[in-house]
């Protein structure tokens, strides 16, 4: 909340800010777990990472002085890419520099369980949230 003040003083009335978040879900308790499980250990004790619910977004924005518009969810890295079985063929070690330049490339199968997931639980199975916000005029 308090990072959004300063913001807001410096913004024209009526702008738009846009802001991202690691989304509290689902998808993301997953991709935790999995680290986790990788190095042994709790993801509190290796990394902070700050997630948010939708409200608490809302809150933070709203009680920083600003009029939220909307907020979207998005995925930077799919879900299954995490799990070999389900990666293209040609993406079977995993790589996240290759991941980002020539995307994440997944299997049929790997494909049509993501757009699943993501067409029916948005909320649950995004990576981020992003917000648009209006300064008041």
């Amino acid at each position: 909340q308090t990072c959004a003040l300063p913001i807001l003083r410096v913004m024209k009335p009526g702008a738009l800010l846009a802001a991202s978040v690691r989304a509290d879900n689902l998808e993301n308790r997953i991709n935790d777990w999995l680290e986790d499980r990788k190095y042994q250990t709790s993801s509190t004790s290796h990394f902070h990472k700050a997630n948010y619910t939708e409200q608490d977004l809302r809150q933070v924005l709203t009680a920083a002085g600003f009029q939220v518009e909307r907020i979207d969810y998005f995925e930077n890295m799919p879900l299954f890419y995490k799990f070999r079985f389900f990666r293209h063929r040609t993406h079977k070690e995993f790589d996240e520099t290759r991941g980002r330049s020539e995307g994440y490339r997944l299997s049929w199968l790997g494909n049509l369980l993501q757009r699943t997931l993501v067409r029916w639980f948005p909320r649950s199975f995004c990576n981020i949230m992003v917000a648009v916000a209006r300064r008041p005029a």
